[in-house]
């Protein structure tokens, strides 16, 4: 989007959403996705991953963070994210991006808004 700022803390998000195709809402709990991932990404930072309500977080040396929200997407449909207090919930971070693209005005100013 165009939008990405060096934080005043220093430390870097990056969001990398990871997506299951499934055919039918699945029958594992979203925990159960969260430990999938956790355990996926485990030892490969010297830090542990952090299980968090929308994600999991792998910390990276030097200030940097990715974070891995976790959806389910039937075809033709919306995505849903794995929250870990909320359960399935409707989410389509690719649809907020076409959104945001689209009120994007051609000299960028609605960017430097949000990059301020």
């Amino acid at each position: 989007m165009n939008t990405i700022i060096e934080p005043l803390d220093g430390e870097f998000d990056i969001d990398d959403g990871i997506y299951f195709k499934l055919k039918a809402k699945p029958l594992q709990a979203v925990s159960t996705f969260h430990k999938w991932i956790w355990e996926a990404v485990n030892g490969h930072t010297k830090q542990n991953p952090i299980d968090k309500q929308t994600c999991v977080r792998l910390v990276y040396a030097g200030q940097y963070h990715l974070d891995l929200p976790i959806y389910y997407i039937i075809e033709g449909q919306t995505p849903y994210l794995a929250h870990k207090g909320r359960g399935w919930i409707q989410s389509d971070p690719r649809e907020f991006r076409k959104w945001f693209n689209d009120k994007a005005d051609n000299d960028g100013q609605l960017k430097r808004i949000v990059r301020y």
